[in-house]
């Protein structure tokens, strides 16, 4: 899965996948509310640059239908966040403006 994840934001962003960050935490326990949800995604995508609403919507859409065709999520249980970076720490240097 975190393959096809980055696959996806690297494509629809037009960056290199150094510059994109994928956590992914089995067993995680996650709610909305009072609602539980025992099968679900919780997706925050960090990428260095802003990127457009037509981009992170793009990528809503395709990490969606990836998500409900091979794990059979159901589409209320899968939350995307994004936090467009314009600063990062990597290798021992800082990235920014």
């Amino acid at each position: 899965m975190q393959v096809e994840i980055l696959d996806i934001v690297s494509e629809e962003m037009g960056k290199g996948i150094d510059t994109i960050m994928i956590g992914i935490k089995d067993k995680y326990h996650l709610s909305i509310g009072r609602k539980s949800i025992t099968k679900g995604a919780f997706i925050n995508v960090k990428a260095l640059g802003v990127s457009t609403r037509e981009v992170k919507e793009l990528i809503c859409n395709r990490l969606n239908e990836m998500l409900i065709s091979k794990f059979s999520f159901e589409v209320d249980d899968i939350y995307i966040t994004f936090d467009d970076k314009t600063e990062w720490g990597y290798k021992g240097q800082f990235i920014g403006k």
